[in-house]
């Protein structure tokens, strides 16, 4: 659901059955059509009566715990989720309220009003017109340098007091920046308190679009700046690489990320695409902390990522390819010690700054990645088959583990959709002699259906998971009584070597001993 819109949303032949009848007044505003609405609440346009103007206003009706009755009223569905509705209108108030502090940030949709009446509350914004990011990637394929800093520098500005107030965005990708005219972005739909609930209860679906979202919005790990980082950096790579960033799901198993500057065209700053590489880390502890942290590593170097090929057109074709090839990676490390990071290189491998790096040779910035990539062989190979074996039956142990535990989590909440199929099916049957919420009815019913039918797929898709877990498990734990049985052999059969060797020295003294008793006994006979 989109905060506000362009100017060719829907007017409404789609709308919801729950939504605002248009004329409905709430506060001083008059609905006039429906923008968008999805499972957290409605967006509609409206008119200020009293100012004039129109404007947006986003309605908290979290459609899986709230039902409208009586065309305005918002009431949780039964008792039993009623908790769950107050926590999160309490979530939704309290976002509601900061966001309105936050006059005229930048990059950021203007929040001018709050109501709270029909049982529920109201978030009043400024109606923008204009068109998403994503549309406009979709015709053009990926931007220019320049329309690239305009939303870079205006959304870290508006970030950044978003942040001062605690608060986080968590849904920063290119369907929820608004371009105007001119190229300059608003940041739309603010997922905080839909993000809030979706973690409090299994029916609300969590707040994260693969791609965009950081590897913590889908564990339990702790969100901050950083996830808005991850967020806006995924977008800025979608620009100017022409595609999305791998999920973080997928790089938390198999990490094939391309750096930025192997997919950047002409123009961009080397400084720009180490940072954007650096806010793309999985984990979050390695990216920039905050907006004030970021800032610098992405203004760091001046030069582009295309000059650092190009000074490698007086070596051989052989060495130019691979400078072109390792450059991008040697920028980003060397950007991000610029703005106060750690690039961990062993001790026999010197640092390097970013002036030094506009300076050096081809010739020093091959020797400086030979070293170090020999440094890493060597670590590797000092690593032996007994240590390797014990740590993959460690962690085919942890995976089974973690797809025994999803495998139960996706049981429990098929368990719950089916119940919650049972009560939609009992509420159509006493609710037979009204039409309309027959109708409707009967769609919660095949969407809870189709809920259901996924769950049971994705509880078969945890449980196959669950059986190659334990299977590769198996083979890790052969593998490691194997390289153990071998040890010990080895260590038995030293034993045994040792032990022959104390024998035979042992016989060797006795006969030393006895010849010498023998000569002693034949001198004592001669006198």
């Amino acid at each position: 659901m989109a905060d506000v819109t362009s100017d060719s949303t829907s007017t409404g032949q789609d709308v919801d059955f729950a939504a605002l009848p248009v004329g409905e007044r709430i506060g001083r505003y008059e609905i006039l059509a429906v923008l968008g609405h999805g499972g957290f609440g409605i967006t509609y346009r409206a008119r200020d009566l009293e100012r004039g103007g129109e404007v947006a206003i986003k309605e908290y009706l979290p459609t899986s715990v709230a039902i409208r009755q009586n065309g305005t009223l918002v009431l949780p569905r039964s008792t039993k989720v009623a908790e769950d509705f107050k926590w999160g209108l309490d979530r939704f108030v309290t976002e509601g309220r900061t966001l309105a502090r936050l006059h005229r940030a930048p990059g950021i949709v203007r929040f001018l009003d709050f109501l709270e009446t029909n049982g529920t509350a109201y978030i009043v914004m400024e109606l923008l017109h204009g068109d998403t990011l994503e549309n406009r990637l979709a015709r053009s394929g990926s931007l220019d340098p320049a329309a690239v800093d305009r939303i870079l520098w205006t959304l870290l500005d508006g970030l950044e007091q978003i942040h001062r107030e605690g608060f986080l965005h968590r849904d920063i990708k290119p369907a929820n920046i608004l371009l105007d005219q001119a190229g300059s972005p608003t940041l739309i739909d603010f997922g905080s308190a839909r993000a809030a609930m979706a973690g409090r209860t299994t029916t609300l679906t969590a707040v994260f679009t693969p791609g965009y979202a950081a590897s913590e919005q889908m564990t339990s790990g702790r969100q901050g700046p950083a996830t808005d980082i991850y967020g806006l950096s995924a977008t800025l790579y979608r620009s100017i690489a022409g595609r999305a960033p791998p999920s973080a799901f997928d790089r938390m198993l198999a990490d094939n990320y391309e750096p930025l500057a192997r997919l950047a065209g002409p123009g961009f700053r080397a400084g720009l695409l180490a940072g954007i590489d650096a806010g793309l880390a999985v984990r979050a502890s390695v990216r920039p902390q905050s907006i004030a942290q970021w800032r610098p590593v992405l203004s760091a170097v001046s030069t582009t990522a295309h000059d650092v090929t190009r000074r490698s057109a007086v070596v051989p074709a052989i060495a130019r390819s691979r400078i072109a090839r390792y450059a991008g990676v040697a920028l980003a490390a060397l950007v991000i010690a610029v703005g106060g990071y750690l690039f961990s290189m062993p001790k026999s491998t010197p640092s390097l700054t970013t002036a030094a790096l506009q300076d050096m040779k081809v010739e020093d910035l091959e020797r400086a990645l030979a070293e170090r990539r020999k440094a890493d062989a060597e670590a590797t190979e000092k690593r032996g088959l007994e240590e390797e074996a014990r740590q993959k039956a460690e962690a085919d142990a942890v995976a089974k583990r973690q797809a025994d535990a999803e495998l139960e989590n996706t049981r429990r909440q098929r368990q719950q959709a089916e119940q919650e199929l049972a009560r939609l099916k009992a509420e159509i049957e006493s609710r037979q002699a009204d039409a309309t919420k027959r109708t409707a009815d009967e769609a919660a019913q095949r969407k809870a259906e189709a809920e259901t039918a996924a769950l049971r797929q994705a509880e078969e898709d945890a449980r196959r998971k669950a059986e190659a877990e334990a299977e590769a498990k198996g083979r890790a734990d052969e593998a490691f009584a194997k390289a153990q049985a071998e040890r010990e052999k080895a260590e038995a059969d030293a034993r045994q070597k040792a032990d022959e060797e104390a024998r035979r020295k042992a016989e060797a003294d006795a006969k030393l001993v006895a010849e010498a008793e023998a000569r002693q006994k034949g001198g004592s006979g001669g006198k």
